[in-house]
């Protein structure tokens, strides 16, 4: 991707809902991870602004709902883990280390449990 593009994994999170996040091909945050509704006007105000290249198993529902001009779709993409070796061997460097014992994981959303339908 052309580095002054942006990229924005979207992850399936039903029920008309994406995981999503917006940042620079250096790693600048323009907008942190989050859970959104899809619609029409979907990051319309960071797409007037730059062009953005989705990638991720909620591409496709994405973009059967967006039809701007600077939002661009990899369903297909394949993503790795590779890229983060460097980001953790400076985190090791630089002894930047999460302490286990209070790390509580973000969620972004509350959890939808319903109750199990009765048998009959």
């Amino acid at each position: 991707f052309p580095s002054h593009d942006t990229i924005g994994p979207l992850f399936d999170a039903r029920r008309m809902e994406v995981f999503t996040a917006v940042y620079s091909m250096d790693g600048e945050t323009y907008l942190p991870p989050t859970a959104l509704e899809l619609s029409p006007d979907f990051l319309k105000e960071l797409l007037d602004s730059r062009r953005i290249h989705f990638i991720g198993n909620g591409a496709n529902k994405t973009a059967e709902l967006i039809q701007h001009p600077q939002a661009l779709f990899y369903p297909n993409f394949q993503t790795s883990s590779a890229g983060m070796a460097m980001l953790a061997f400076q985190k090791y460097i630089d002894r930047s280390f999460e302490n286990l014992a209070y790390f509580e994981p973000a969620y972004l959303k509350e959890a939808f449990i319903t109750a199990p339908k009765p048998k009959v």
